[in-house]
C-alpha cells in the first residue's frame, strides 16, 4: 500500500474519532481495517483483532485515549505501539462491543455498531452463492490482449448476452421483470429519476451498447496495464430489483438462465452486500462467460443504490480518481490540497451510499 493510500485512511480515520499514529510503519492496515470497519464491515476487523495475541495492561483492561497504551503482537507481525479504545467507547459485553459499541457514528450510521454480535442484523442478503461458486479462482483473464481482438469478441457476445438477458424465457421473464435498453443519455436519466423517486416498480433489465472505446482504454491504461484480457466489461449489465429482499431470487434466475444457455461463472462472485466498499457503496457483480469463451459483466443492483451511484455518488468517485491518477504520476506524492480534498470526497460518498442503504431496506 502506497503511502499516499495510507495518509488518505489515515486523515478519514482521524475525521471520524480514532487515534493515529503516523511514525510506526504498521499501523497502516490497522487504519484500513478500522475504516472498513466504521462503514460496516466490523466483523472482520473485530475477528482479526480477536484472533490477534494482545498483551493488555496490568489490569486487564483496554487502555484509554489519551492514557496508557499497550503493545501488541501477531496482528501485524511486529511490535508496535497503539491505543485501543479511543474515548466514547463504551462497551456493554462481547468481544466485539468492547471494540465497538457505543461509537458516535455519523448520521444514519449508528445501526453499524448496534449488537455487533449478531452480524446478521445489518440487512444484507446471507448465502448468496453456492460453495463451488465461492471456489472459483477471484481473477481470470482472456486469452487475446490487444484491443482489436478485445472489441471484436465484444461484438460477437453482445448478442448472447442480450439473448441471455432479453430473449425467450431470459431472464427478466424469469423475475417477471421489464427491460430497458439505454441507448441515449435521456433514456439513462428518465430510468434513474424513476428509480431514485420510487416510481419504478418491479424488477428492471438494463441492457446498455458495448462499452465506449475511449473509456475502455482509459481503464485499460489505468487499471491494467493495457492488457485488454483483463478487461470483462466491453459487454455489460444490470439487474436492478426494489429491495434487498429481492437480490436472491435475481441471483437465481440467472443462475436458472445460464444453465439453460449455456453460460457459466467466470471468476468468484463478488458479494459487495455482505462486504460493502469503504465507500458503503454495494452491489454484486458477476462475471459470465459466453459458450464461445468471452466472458461479460453482470452487476446486480437495489434501485435505490443503482441511483444513488449514478446521480450523486459516481461524480464524487471519478474527481476522486481524477485525483489518485495524478497522485500516481507524481510518483505517490499527495499534496495537503489533494488529501483535504480526497478526505472531503470520501466522506461525501459515504453519506450518499448510507442513505441509499437505508432505502434499499425499506426504512
Amino acid at each position: 500500500m502506497s503511502h499516499c493510500t495510507v495518509e488518505r485512511f489515515s486523515r478519514v480515520y482521524e475525521s471520524l474519532g480514532y487515534p493515529v499514529y503516523r511514525p510506526t510503519p504498521s499501523i497502516r492496515e490497522m487504519v484500513l481495517d478500522a475504516y472498513h470497519a466504521h462503514y460496516g464491515n466490523v466483523e472482520r476487523y473485530a475477528k482479526r483483532f480477536d484472533e490477534s495475541k494482545v498483551k493488555r495492561d496490568s489490569d486487564g483492561k483496554f487502555a484509554e485515549q489519551g492514557g496508557s497504551s499497550q503493545t501488541q503482537k501477531g496482528l501485524f507481525g511486529e511490535d508496535f505501539t497503539a491505543p485501543i479504545k479511543p474515548k466514547g467507547f463504551e462497551g456493554k459485553g462481547g468481544k466485539q462491543g468492547a471494540l465497538f459499541s457505543g461509537l458516535n457514528a455519523l448520521p444514519g450510521q449508528q445501526d453499524l455498531f448496534d449488537d455487533l454480535d449478531k452480524r446478521d442484523d445489518d440487512g444484507s442478503p446471507k448465502n448468496l452463492f453456492k460453495p463451488e461458486e465461492l471456489k472459483l479462482e477471484k481473477d481470470v483473464a482472456h486469452k487475446f490482449r490487444d484491443q482489436e481482438s478485445a472489441y471484436s469478441a465484444a461484438q460477437k457476445l453482445e448478442p448472447e448476452y442480450t439473448a441471455l438477458m432479453n430473449l425467450g424465457q431470459g431472464v427478466v421473464n424469469r423475475l417477471n421483470g421489464t427491460t430497458i435498453n439505454i441507448d441515449s443519455k435521456e433514456a439513462f436519466d428518465s430510468m434513474l429519476a424513476d428509480f431514485d423517486s420510487g416510481k419504478s416498480k418491479g424488477p428492471v433489465i438494463v441492457l446498455a451498447p458495448i462499452k465506449g472505446i475511449d473509456r475502455a482504454a482509459e481503464k485499460a491504461r489505468q487499471d491494467y496495464g493495457n492488457d485488454w484480457g483483463k478487461m470483462k466489461d466491453l459487454v455489460r449489465g444490470t439487474v436492478a430489483v426494489d429491495s434487498v429482499d429481492e437480490i436472491n431470487g435475481a441471483i437465481e434466475a440467472v443462475r436458472a438462465e445460464m444453465a439453460d444457455r449455456g453460460w457459466t461463472l467466470a471468476q468468484k462472485p463478488k458479494d459487495r452486500f455482505a462486504n460493502p466498499l469503504p465507500s458503503g457503496y454495494r452491489d454484486i457483480l458477476l462475471v459470465l462467460k459466453g459458450p464461445g469463451g468471452m466472458m461479460a459483466e453482470l452487476q446486480i443492483h437495489t434501485k435505490a443504490m443503482l441511483a444513488a451511484k449514478q446521480l450523486r455518488g459516481h461524480k464524487l468517485y471519478e474527481e476522486q480518481r481524477t485525483i489518485d491518477g495524478a497522485i500516481r504520476e507524481n510518483g505517490g506524492k499527495a499534496s495537503p490540497e489533494q488529501l483535504a480534498r480526497i478526505d472531503e470526497l470520501e466522506k461525501q460518498q459515504a453519506a450518499v451510499y448510507i442513505a441509499a442503504w437505508e432505502k434499499s431496506r425499506g426504512k
